[in-house]
């Protein structure tokens, strides 16, 4: 099964605690994480990208971001993350 989160404008601690529970709730399916509207990637919103794609690793299920904007890839860059740490889709 396959399911998709749309993420706010920011990824920062006050955003990352319902998205980790909307995550939780979809262990064991594959997700797509629609990123197009990030506007600000903070330390806390890193972690969770890190800790879902690590999540995601071990349950054998992909964690795939959709349409990254150019600023969370700015961001991801400037946090020294690789794009194609994550799958993409344009």
């Amino acid at each position: 099964m396959s399911s998709v989160l749309v993420l706010g404008a920011k990824l920062d601690s006050r955003a990352i605690s319902s998205l980790a529970k909307s995550f939780e709730a979809l262990t064991g399916d594959d997700v797509t994480l629609d990123a197009g509207g990030v506007e600000h990637l903070g330390a806390r919103g890193l972690e969770f990208l890190v800790s879902a794609q690590k999540t995601a690793q071990s349950k054998g299920t992909k964690l795939t971001l959709k349409a990254p904007s150019d600023a969370l890839l700015r961001d991801l860059d400037t946090m020294g993350i690789a794009p194609d740490f994550f799958e993409s889709q344009e």
